[in-house]
């Protein structure tokens, strides 16, 4: 074993010796929490320590997704040598299982399959060399995917060796991005080398030119990695297409006319096959007259024929067969372009490669837990949830579906791997058109939701069959427009909710405090007024904290606020306690948190918080505004941006603020356990492979780890049967909600 130091204070320890000549190797080393990871290799020349610090902000520009890998920690071994620390298991070049994607693939699947992987790496290099970031050192070494498992996409790493290399020698030419994507086209030709591989059928000839250009020219697909990636996205569905035969010039012979065969040849010619070529005297020299029908059996053979004449005038039979042919040619050339204009933009996946051969490999499973394709909840859900019973075995999934979407669906499963959901769909929703978060109380796992008709808020106690329903009478809240509907606190007599009410005015939060009486008197509704501004979020709870938002200019003021309920409870408002506006609470029934200013367009955040002791987690995104059409939910109405994690507490003055990744959409947050958080987000620009990322942060420290790809583009995280499950509503290939262990989708 050998210790590796770290300047900030951290050990790991190297399962092997790293190749300490020989820059990107790979090998393992133990973290500080007994994991195992891969390491790399930066240098060969030794660095100092203000190096690694100039060099942590640079790594932390490269974006870390289904292609691209960034190093979680920069450390130094005991000689002084640059290390990349990354997040995952080990990790090995591509080329050492290429031959396990040829094996299940066929040669053409597999040159298909590379080329749409080196597209979609070509492509994410753009936002590398837009950050004024060079990789400078692509090769097949720095192509790598995991060791063990099913060969997943494959992941360029290596990124720093060239910032290392020219801080060692400042004399050597910087890096360019046409640099590096010439480097990744050597890449990918040493690949096809290795396996003796190359692009066939329409892809050939353009595969030799770009690569004749990139090395000797120019070339349009060199300009930058997005078109780079479209070619090769261009070429992996030209080489599964067979090669187009050459057209012919001869004219179509009529069949009377063909020659036969010789009777002592012993075999006769397929009439779709030409003659052989010779001296035979063309039918048009005896001036169109038919030859005599002599007996060809006896006939004696043919005497040597004349010296041609002198060439004269097209004969028109000759012409007319050339523009049949040409005509041929050139409708076999419209269709195969309006096939390929058709095609062109389609994506090409794995599981829809034609090839020859094919071996039927048995789906990834995670003891009994199928993942590749997971079982889940059939449903075309709009807005979904996934929770954990008050029992800690039983998952329940919500969802808003149905014809109109405006129906509440429910299914459950036990949180054991290899089980299957339970449908159960007996909720009485009449049109809602939002989904709040479901809340485990002492009675119960309750979902909330609000109607777009008739009595504003729904509730139903959804962990048990039947359901039970509860009414939440809101008298003369039916025509007031209200967004958000969250369910805080619930018990046997009285109902906590929060919502925000809209106006021209602007918004403000109303807590709703539902007392369901004694049986004989109606139930009494009081509402209470949080202030100028929108809750966004909420932790629920007979303590809750409520995420308080207020637009400051072109930036964003967030706060906690921590409601009293047992002092707003037994507090006597004066004058109308039942008003829109609602009754102003006193200072010690509201308790508020410093607030955090963060810049932004547009702000969104979760659909709940997440708390450990009396620490509330929020987790809020700051981005471009989306088109309306693309707004079905609150979370989606914000482009990919800033993501952060902020934390509040009552015991801390200042709330802490974790910047948890940039360009990337926040989907949930979890508490692990006291100062451990796991944030789930999506990062930007893999819509056409999607994937998700859970950040761990432990202090201000975020970690990143990339989710095998689960082909969604929302989540939620819940803890459930001593695992953390990832719920996701997938498309493809039946709309269906699924629940999958983290522990079986993370590369750590």
């Amino acid at each position: 074993m050998i210790a590796v130091g770290d300047p900030l204070g951290k050990r790991f320890t190297v399962s092997r010796a790293p190749d300490e000549e020989r820059a990107g190797e790979l090998f393992e080393v133990i973290d500080r929490e007994a994991a195992a990871v891969a390491a790399q290799l930066l240098g060969t020349s030794p660095s100092a320590t203000e190096h690694l610090a100039d060099l942590r902000p640079v790594l932390g520009a490269v974006p870390s997704n289904s292609s691209l890998l960034r190093p979680r920690e920069i450390t130094m071994n005991r000689a002084s040598l640059p290390i990349a620390i990354f997040g995952v298991a080990a990790l090995t070049p591509v080329r050492a299982r290429l031959g396990e994607v040829v094996g299940a693939l066929g040669k053409p699947g597999a040159v298909a399959a590379l080329l749409a992987w080196f597209a979609v790496i070509a492509t994410d290099l753009d936002r590398v060399h837009a950050a004024g970031i060079c990789h400078g050192a692509i090769g097949q070494r720095y192509l790598v995917c995991p060791v063990n498992g099913p060969v997943e996409r494959c992941v360029l790493v290596g990124f720093g060796i060239d910032a290392l290399a020219r801080r060692a020698a400042p004399d050597l030419a910087a890096a360019t991005p046409r640099k590096d994507l010439v480097d990744l086209l050597s890449a990918l030709h040493d690949l096809f080398i290795t396996q003796g591989l190359t692009p066939e059928g329409g892809a050939g000839g353009k595969w030799s030119l770009l690569r004749h250009s990139s090395q000797h020219g120019e070339h349009p697909a060199l300009a930058s990695g997005t078109e780079l990636g479209k070619t090769l996205t261009e070429l992996a569905k030209l080489s599964l297409e067979p090669a187009a035969p050459m057209a012919s010039m001869r004219p179509p012979r009529q069949a009377t006319l063909a020659p036969p065969s010789r009777p002592d040849s012993g075999s006769a010619r397929n009439p779709t096959i030409p003659p052989p070529r010779g001296n035979t005297r063309p039918r048009e020299e005896t001036g169109g007259a038919a030859p005599p029908r002599a007996d060809r059996s006896t006939r004696a053979p043919r005497a040597a024929a004349a010296p041609a004449p002198a060439p004269g005038p097209a004969p028109r039979r000759w012409v007319r067969g050339v523009a049949i042919g040409v005509g041929l040619a050139a409708l076999a050339s419209v269709g195969a372009l309006a096939y390929l204009s058709k095609v062109r933009d389609e994506p090409i996946s794995l599981g829809m490669l034609r090839t020859g051969r094919r071996r039927v490999v048995a789906a990834p499973r995670c003891d009994g837990e199928a993942l590749d394709p997971p079982v889940g909840y059939e449903t075309s859900a709009v807005d979904f949830d996934v929770a954990c019973a008050p029992d800690g075995r039983t998952l329940v999934a919500v969802a808003r579906g149905g014809p109109a979407g405006t129906s509440i669906l429910t299914a459950s499963r036990e949180a054991r791997r290899g089980q299957a959901w339970r449908h159960v769909d007996s909720s009485d929703a009449t049109g809602a058109v939002e989904l709040g978060a479901a809340v485990a109380t002492a009675g119960g796992l309750w979902s909330i939701w609000r109607n777009g008709v008739g009595e504003p808020v729904g509730l139903a106690e959804v962990s048990r069959d039947p359901h039970a329903h509860a009414q939440v009478p809101l008298t003369g809240w039916d025509n007031v427009p209200l967004r958000g509907v969250m369910l805080l606190h619930r018990d046997a007599s009285s109902t906590w909710i929060v919502s925000n009410v809209e106006s021209e005015g602007g918004a403000h939060p109303v807590l709703f405090h539902v007392q369901s009486g004694d049986g004989r008197e109606r139930a009494s509704i009081r509402t209470w007024y949080l202030g100028a501004g929108t809750v966004e979020s909420a932790v629920a709870g007979p303590a809750p904290t409520l995420l308080f938002h207020q637009r400051d200019g072109a930036a964003h003021r967030l706060s906690a606020l921590w409601p009293q309920l047992a002092l707003l409870a037994a507090a006597r408002p004066g004058g109308d306690a039942t008003s829109v506006r609602g009754a102003t609470p006193t200072d010690n029934a509201l308790r508020r948190s410093a607030a955090v200013t963060l810049p932004g367009e547009v702000l969104a955040a979760t659909t709940s918080g997440a708390a450990i002791g009396d620490e509330a987690g929020f987790v809020v995104t700051l981005g471009p505004a989306r088109p309306v059409e693309q707004c079905a939910t609150r979370g989606r109405c914000v482009g990919p941006g800033a993501v952060h994690l902020l934390r509040f507490s009552p015991a801390r003055p200042e709330p802490t603020d974790v910047a948890v990744g940039s360009e990337t959409l926040g989907l949930d947050v979890l508490a692990e356990a006291p100062d451990r958080w796991l944030v789930l987000h999506e990062p930007a620009g893999v819509a056409a492979h999607p994937a998700m990322q859970l950040t761990t942060v432990v202090g201000a420290v975020p970690t990143h780890a990339t989710l095998a790809n689960p082909g969604a583009n929302r989540g939620r995280l819940v803890r459930c049967g001593g695992n953390v499950w990832l719920g996701v509503h997938l498309t493809q290939p039946t709309p269906r909600i699924v629940a999958v262990p983290t522990e079986c989708l993370t590369t750590r």
